[in-house]
């Protein structure tokens, strides 16, 4: 059975920062093209442009060092608006039609809330918001199951350059396999990299870890390498299995409970050591967070309340706000089970 990918950094996506009144033109081109690309239609390629735009225009009003995320997530359009703003004291109050901070109309929120087929938000006084919206070309949330849901984040070191980290999640009807790369160094070279390696996870049919390494391995050879981190969960089995060659850093987090996930040491393409693969226990709830050195291993909940439970791709976002090291690509990958 073919793998449905429910996210890929090799779709088409864009990172802009929010920081001049052109920004919402560029962002609503882009939105308007990756749109095209999953197939939304016209009515929600419609709806996609206004929540750009009112993204944006709380960007700009209310934001420091605001990024818009635009990517194309499966079937999906999905949009993540992150700052380091003043943050919000009460989001439940921020998305009622007709309150406003700064004496405007006061729908902008609560306009992108109705607009999505999915919305999700993070907000903390003095810590900045993060808000998704997801709009899907059938109308329901078809990039994630309702058990499974996936969610990631990545940006280059430059703007004007491609990241040289990649990830996806894909769905093989028993199997949710996640990879993480980080190409060695950065830009063209370094995207080569890790942009083959997802190729490689996309075509897979053996979803062993190690074998898909090692497939890996081989196809990426004729690029500079890359470190690369493969998970593959078996909900029914209860199980995940893992294999990482290199400095890509992974966990499982399951309430208050947390289990650093092994890799060997190696660059995939070039010079790896007999991998191996480690089998972990797998619950509903589990959340499993993978990312590149472009993040700090050093990351914690512990300075935002209620972020766990947030939607994958805002926990992302935050992570990678918040750890990013600001001289590195960064890609940060969440994957939930929720419980029923």
């Amino acid at each position: 059975m073919p793998l449905r990918p429910l996210l890929s950094s090799n779709a088409p996506s864009l990172v802009l920062d929010v920081d001049h009144s052109s920004a919402a033109t560029e962002g609503r081109r882009a939105a308007a093209q990756i749109a095209a690309f999953v197939g939304l239609g016209e009515t929600m390629a419609g709806r996609a442009s206004i929540v750009v735009n009112e993204l944006c225009t709380n960007l700009l009003k209310h934001a420091r060092n605001g990024t818009l995320f635009i990517h194309g997530s499966g079937s999906d359009l999905d949009l993540l608006a992150v700052d380091r703003g003043p943050g919000m004291a009460d989001v439940g109050l921020s998305l009622r039609d007709g309150y406003s901070s700064m004496g405007t109309s006061g729908t902008g929120l609560g306009a992108v809330r109705r607009l999505s087929t999915e919305f999700d938000i993070h907000s903390l006084p003095g810590r900045g918001t993060a808000v998704f919206a997801r709009l899907s070309a059938n109308g329901a949330a078809a990039g994630n199951s309702a058990a499974m849901r996936a969610g990631a984040f990545w940006r280059p070191l430059s703007l004007d350059d491609l990241c040289g980290d990649a990830c996806a999640v894909f769905d093989s009807g028993e199997q949710i396999v996640c990879v993480v790369a980080d190409g060695l160094g950065h830009g063209v070279a370094a995207a080569d990299a890790s942009r083959a390696a997802v190729a490689v996870a996309s075509q897979a049919t053996n979803l062993e870890p190690t074998r898909l390494l090692e497939r890996m391995h081989a196809a990426l050879k004729p690029t500079r390498g890359a470190a690369v981190a493969v998970a593959v969960i078996h909900p029914r089995e209860r199980m995940l299995r893992f294999a990482g060659a290199g400095n890509i850093a992974a966990s499982i987090k399951q309430d208050a409970l947390s289990k650093n996930l092994v890799s060997v040491s190696g660059i995939v393409g070039h010079q790896v050591r007999a991998l191996q693969e480690f089998r972990y226990d797998w619950a509903a709830g589990s959340t499993l967070i993978m990312h590149s050195d472009g993040l700090t291993s050093r990351w914690s909940f512990d300075q935002q309340p209620g972020l766990a439970a947030r939607h994958p791709a805002i926990v992302a976002a935050v992570l990678a706000r918040d750890f990013g090291r600001e001289r590195d690509d960064r890609c940060a990958l969440v994957v939930r089970e929720e419980r029923r």
